[in-house]
């Protein structure tokens, strides 16, 4: 004899709430672990004919802490950049310097605590002779020092420190 059809069905209305039961779990499966990675997380692109870093392409671990020196780090650039470049524009730069460490900005090189950091200044504008950016200082408590990896870098030699408040995060070139 064959068993009756009623007792396998399922009424309509709960087919419908166990898809959507599965269609929020899966939701959840991947909505999770994406909003944590797009909360902690940007790529970066720049499309500047000449890398200051020398990737055109970063992936950047967003946190308001400085990063160590050695890294790259990435902020927001204020009023002293200039040259284009509007307050609040994000740039990467290796990190070469911490509070408490000499910095001497040179015409030929630049040092920190005596380790060349940086190659020779440029003319970065008509009217900037290399000369104008010359100075030895310390960094103060929440200053860091950041350059660029290539030629012409727009960087802390000339506009000076970043300062903690400024970093937004860490970059990995890619």
């Amino acid at each position: 004899m064959m068993p009756s059809l009623a007792l396998h069905r399922v009424h309509p209305a709960a087919r419908n709430a166990r898809f959507w039961i599965q269609i929020g779990l899966f939701a959840l499966a991947i909505g999770l672990p994406l909003g944590w990675i797009v909360g902690n997380y940007r790529i970066g692109f720049s499309d500047e004919a000449e890398q200051s870093i020398g990737s055109a392409w970063t992936l950047v671990r967003l946190h308001a802490d400085a990063p160590p020196v050695g890294t790259y780090g990435v902020f927001e650039i204020d009023q002293r950049v200039g040259h284009g470049f509007l307050p609040g524009t994000w740039f990467a730069k290796l990190v070469v310097g911490k509070p408490g460490d000499l910095v001497e900005v040179r015409e030929d090189q630049t040092l920190v605590n005596g380790l060349q950091v940086a190659g020779p200044l440029d003319s970065i504008h008509p009217i900037d002779a290399p000369q104008k950016f010359v100075r030895t200082f310390v960094l103060e408590p929440g200053d860091y020092f950041v350059v660029g990896t290539r030629k012409h870098s727009l960087d802390s030699r000339y506009w000076g420190p970043v300062h903690r408040g400024q970093f937004v995060g860490q970059a990995t070139l890619l």
